[in-house]
């Protein structure tokens, strides 16, 4: 449980520390552009990475508040435990493809270790990372939410 807690509050505070970064920098790209005439050397490189980061470390927090656009039409149309069926399986389902995705983005880190980007020279390990550990956060909240859900059922019920 403090794990999961640990998780919710780590992502969140990366993620906002990243987007002070990407915002910070490009910032100071467009200062030295006017006042300067000249570019900050390697800052559009830096900030694909940031904006990249930002993307894949917030999505599991973006799932956690069901912040995601959704098409519940159809959903909303069916009886109540055969909508119920239909999320269960519809949470399962993407569940199965963050973790399908997670494992193919760790195979393609593992693959492209040695290659490193043309500016900037950074390693592609630290472009690929916000990948894996995205997917990865993500796998992990859909397997452990439910049982956590579980866990504090059975303890409500058992104290009642």
């Amino acid at each position: 449980m403090r794990f999961l807690r640990l998780l919710r509050g780590l992502d969140i505070h990366i993620g906002i520390l990243v987007l002070v970064s990407l915002i910070a920098l490009m910032f100071a790209q467009v200062c030295a552009r006017v006042f300067l005439n000249t570019p900050i050397q390697g800052a559009d490189e830096l900030s694909k990475y940031f904006f990249i980061f930002c993307v894949y470390i917030s999505m599991a927090n973006v799932d956690r508040t069901s912040g995601q656009i959704q098409l519940d039409l159809i959903l909303d149309l069916l009886p109540g435990e055969i909508r119920k069926l239909a999320r269960a399986a519809i949470y399962i389902c993407t569940t199965l493809v963050f973790a399908i995705i997670a494992y193919s983005s760790v195979i393609m880190l593992a693959s492209s270790l040695k290659n490193k980007t043309p500016a900037l020279g950074i390693p592609y390990l630290y472009f690929m990372m916000p990948t894996v550990v995205g997917f990865v956060l993500i796998t992990l909240q859909r397997v452990c939410l439910p049982i956590v859900s579980l866990i504090a059922k059975s303890r409500q019920s058992g104290g009642q």
